[in-house]
């Protein structure tokens, strides 16, 4: 029976995937000597101290109300915060930068918009219902870049908005005024 079976590339992918994700790294921190029972728990966020000067670079990228914050959500880590807002209210830049994606996102995001503020800060645009601006297009902070929308999974209009620092998530909040 096993002889016949053909797996797909992709297949091979997620199993590989879903491997390192639950059983490699919590076998690479047991000793082969020891074994521990092991319960999985959630590291606390850590409260960043922002500097004054990086709380002044960043402004919101839509008025509306933030519906879902930083960090976990259930089981699922949330990278950024969710700002509903109407649909089709303007989206502005947070900052001046270059626009390195705009387009359709990975599965969920829908349309997306990804600007490169320095070599240390990228901040992401989801869910957007149109994209105004080109990848390699340089923008200023306030400029409108797109649409608030509900494309990909997203469960009514709003603006997933990320911010990473050295291309790590991290809360958007305190960088916001």
């Amino acid at each position: 029976m096993w002889d016949k079976v053909i797996v797909s590339k992709k297949g091979i992918f997620l199993c590989i995937l879903i491997l390192s994700i639950f059983f490699i790294q919590d076998c690479a921190l047991i000793s082969p000597s020891k074994k521990v029972a092991r319960k999985r728990v959630s590291k606390p966020e850590k409260k960043r101290e922002v500097p004054q000067a990086e709380k002044e670079y960043f402004i919101w990228p839509v008025k509306g109300t933030v519906t879902s914050k930083f960090g976990f959500r259930s089981k699922r880590k949330h990278d950024g915060i969710d700002i509903g807002a109407p649909k089709g209210t303007k989206i502005v830049a947070s900052a001046d930068g270059k626009v390195i994606f705009s387009g359709w996102g990975p599965t969920g995001y829908g349309k997306i918009v990804i600007i490169k503020h320095s070599k240390k800060y990228v901040t992401v645009y989801a869910h957007n219902s149109k994209n105004f601006v080109k990848e390699g297009q340089s923008i200023k902070k306030g400029e409108k870049i797109a649409l608030v929308g509900s494309t990909g999974r997203a469960s009514g209009p709003h603006i997933h908005f990320e911010l990473r620092v050295n291309r790590i998530p991290v809360n958007p909040l305190p960088y916001l005024p």
